[in-house]
């Protein structure tokens, strides 16, 4: 070649070591952007499942303080309806109340307040020496909804004016025999009490549960309440309107930015939210990538010394570690990764053929507390001989997975929902007939709970199959007559079909 100078330049000599770096760049760049894509796929697919449990612990927590606050109203119906309280009758309320509080210490106060908010009655009071109570609520919160509320009224968070605890205020109005209102009946309900109700989850790891008053104020929590009620979250709800069951963007107090799953109280108008930070995922997803590119660079670097001088031997283990990356290694069965690839596959033959597909996910009931009793090492065999009474029980074009720690997949192809039933009862009964070893030397039986949705009766696309299976497993987890539920069979007021 000549420069502009005229000066003839040397050719540039590509050398072995030089052939090799540019064909390593360019074998890298793929994997790059496949591991890139792999990692944001993988955090996808955490965020849909972290969030799928989430709302089903929001669910739960929020029937927990529904029975709670049930409970109270019904305890304070009760003495609205009472002669004491309509004939206003304040001795006689307050012995009552006195002997309430006695026996429920979480009710820190119970009172009769006045149309003008004198607090007439009252378990727990402070007096001057006159006798005459001293305190008035008239300018707290629960008083103004309360003195023209005809059911139940809910103050928001605050300091007992006689108790001096954090305290949440539920009322009901009393009215005489001619229907004159005189006022209300109140109980200053202890918020450690309704701490009680959600500490007892076990919630995924990284959530956290909190429940929020009217005003978004929290009122308890599971990681460090007393540093955190009485503060505010500042939720972000697309159109204004919170929806059970939505997941949203909230920032704390503290400034950092939760991802919430959310579900109305049915008894208070309080909200349920169980949160993880968005940093956590996005850490496990980058963790992932750098994980996998760390695991290629070496094998890049063996590629192309094999391509060199024994490529049909590094090939030969390629397609060793392909076939490890689709067993699981326990018990035989397929990866996860493979039951992705698989069900794709399976959905697409049946949409071609016209034929049904069903979805099994089953998963094997106090698992968690057999592994404590008896050690990991009986739960792994355990789990292995489980998976080897599903393997037994597959027809050649049924294929098993293992799901997740202790569930497993099965895709059973030209079966409808019937049949996929009848399938599953027999697997059942084969599970729990069987005996596992125990630590002790002695044997135990293990229950499963197996959900079960069928294609495309159910879902016409993997996500929403595999979603409406996870929906009837919960429901069959929760079921108290049948541990076998179809999707067709759940609570749900629609099916999510994909168009």
């Amino acid at each position: 070649m000549v420069n502009n100078g005229g000066t003839r330049l040397k050719s540039f000599d590509y050398g072995l070591r030089s052939r090799l770096l540019l064909l390593l760049v360019v074998m890298l760049l793929p994997f790059i952007i496949f591991s890139a894509h792999q990692g944001y796929s993988g955090y996808i697919q955490l965020l849909h499942d972290k969030t799928t449990k989430n709302v089903r612990d929001a669910r739960e927590v929020a029937g927990n303080v529904d029975e709670l606050v049930q409970a109270t109203g019904d305890l304070l119906v009760a003495i609205s309806h009472s002669d004491a309280a309509q004939n206003q009758d304040y001795p006689a309320l307050k012995k009552w109340f006195s002997g309430i509080a006695a026996k429920y210490p979480y009710y820190k106060n119970i009172i009769f307040v006045d149309l003008d908010g004198n607090m007439r009655a009252a378990a727990r009071t402070y007096t001057k020496p006159d006798g005459k109570i001293i305190v008035t609520v008239k300018e707290t919160a629960y008083y103004k909804r309360s003195i023209d509320a005809d059911g139940f009224a809910y103050g928001d968070y605050m300091i007992g004016m006689l108790s001096k605890k954090p305290v949440i205020h539920i009322t009901y109005p009393v009215f005489t025999k001619t229907g004159k209102r005189v006022g209300f009946v109140g109980i200053s309900f202890d918020l450690a009490r309704l701490q009680e109700r959600i500490v007892t989850m076990n919630v995924a790891k990284g959530s956290e549960i909190t429940v929020l008053g009217q005003n978004a104020t929290i009122i308890a929590r599971t990681l460090d309440p007393k540093h955190w009620i009485g503060k505010r979250f500042q939720p972000k709800i697309p159109g204004g309107t919170i929806t059970s069951g939505m997941s949203i963007t909230m920032p704390g107090p503290d400034g950092i930015v939760r991802y919430s799953s959310l579900y109305n109280t049915k008894r208070a108008p309080w909200l349920v939210a169980v949160c993880f930070e968005q940093s956590t995922l996005q850490k496990q997803a980058l963790n992932v990538i750098l994980q996998q590119l760390w695991f290629i660079l070496p094998l890049l670097l063996v590629a192309v010394l094999g391509w060199l001088w024994i490529g049909r031997d590094v090939d030969g283990l390629y397609k060793t570690a392909r076939r490890l990356g689709l067993a699981d290694s326990l018990t035989g069965l397929g990866s996860f990764f493979k039951f992705n690839q698989d069900l794709t596959k399976d959905i697409a033959l049946a949409k071609r053929h016209m034929r049904s597909l069903a979805l099994l996910i089953l998963d094997i009931q106090e698992f968690k507390r057999f592994n404590e009793l008896n050690g990991y090492q009986y739960g792994n065999s355990a789990l292995k001989q489980i998976a080897a009474i599903v393997s037994d029980d597959l027809r050649e074009t049924d294929s098993g997975y293992r799901y997740g720690g202790d569930e497993i997949s099965l895709l059973l192809t030209d079966t409808d929902e019937l049949d996929a039933v009848e399938y599953a009862e027999n697997l059942r009964k084969k599970i729990e007939t069987a005996a596992f070893a125990k630590k002790d030397g002695s044997s135990a039986n293990l229950t499963v709970a197996i959900g079960i949705a069928v294609f495309p009766v159910d879902a016409s696309d993997v996500n929403s199959l595999t979603q409406s299976a996870i929906e009837a497993l919960y429901e069959a987890k929760e079921s108290t007559d049948t541990p076998i539920k179809t999707y067709s069979e759940t609570a749900r007021p629609s099916k999510a079909k994909a168009g």
